[in-house]
């Protein structure tokens, strides 16, 4: 009669135990999340982002080595520039070849997270190669493929230097720091071609006499660069709504098809393009033409 108790208690004492677990992984998994978004979230550079994330991602772990390794356009060759290695474990940085017709990137490219547990053994790893790792040595890896638009672009590799069966949640760790390293690093991407782009429109601006202005249209409130300020005849640091610029600025003559072409621009069925000649008034009674 005590059997089906005892068996209880040691079924309870189980689920016990893996509860404990579950949250002490997310517990670990919230430690590496918020030390790498307060890594990552003062960078600007690609490189910076990546070599800051591994760092962040291989002490984590407690790995001999991370990385993120590029693909030339052949796929015959890996390129380590964002690296972290413990203290003694050599260099992986420069460029390696490798087999573009092997399974190994196959599976790379079609986006497949590869977890071995020890290089040597592994089917995915040349006969011919098998000595090099064994000289690191290098056994158990994690690659996680960073796609973009269908082409395989990188690599997140975590490498240990001994036999190791990954974990479930080693392997979620490994890939959400790969997810968020690419979306930072896409954000730093985006921030910088937006820099050119302001590079460029100004000099574009420069060249031509022309000025711009940012309308927030929910808030009413214009946002002119210096140039635009004087093609409108108003001061330096002057703040103003569209309202005060039909009041105060625009001819009297042009305001009805300044309103309508407004109201055709912000019409979600028309063309979002507001394009008028107009007439502004400046302070001293003088006028000039707009477009």
């Amino acid at each position: 009669r005590q059997v089906p108790q005892v068996e209880s208690r040691i079924a309870d004492m189980a689920i016990g135990t893996r509860k404990k677990k579950r949250a002490s992984a997310a517990r670990r998994r919230d430690r590496l999340m918020l030390a790498l978004h307060d890594r990552l979230r003062q960078l600007n550079d690609p490189v910076a982002i990546q070599t800051a994330a591994v760092q962040v991602l291989g002490e984590h772990l407690g790995c001999d080595w991370a990385n993120y390794s590029e693909y030339d356009e052949d796929y015959a060759h890996a390129i380590v520039r964002s690296e972290y290695r413990k203290d003694g474990a050599p260099s992986l940085a420069g460029r390696h070849p490798i087999e573009p017709s092997g399974q190994f990137i196959a599976l790379q490219r079609a986006g497949r997270t590869v977890a071995e547990s020890d290089m040597v053994t592994s089917h995915l790893v040349a006969e011919d190669r098998r000595a090099s790792y064994l000289a690191l040595p290098l056994r158990a890896f994690v690659a996680v493929p960073i796609v973009k638009d269908g082409r395989l672009i990188s690599s997140l590799f975590v490498c240990l230097k001994r036999v190791h069966a990954w974990r479930q949640s080693e392997l979620r760790l490994i890939e959400e720091t790969a997810e968020r390293t690419s979306a930072a690093v896409e954000r730093a991407l985006a921030e910088r071609g937006m820099r050119d782009s302001e590079v460029r429109l100004q000099l574009a601006l420069d060249a031509s006499g022309l000025g711009r202005l940012a309308w927030r249209v929910e808030q009413d409130r214009v946002e002119p660069d210096e140039r635009m300020l004087s093609l409108l005849g108003l001061p330096a640091g002057h703040a103003f709504s569209f309202r005060d610029v039909l009041r105060k600025v625009v001819h009297p003559g042009d305001m009805r098809c300044c309103v309508d072409a407004v109201a055709r621009a912000l019409d979600p069925s028309g063309s979002g393009t507001f394009r008028e000649d107009i007439r502004v008034r400046h302070a001293d009674g003088s006028e000039r033409w707009l477009s």
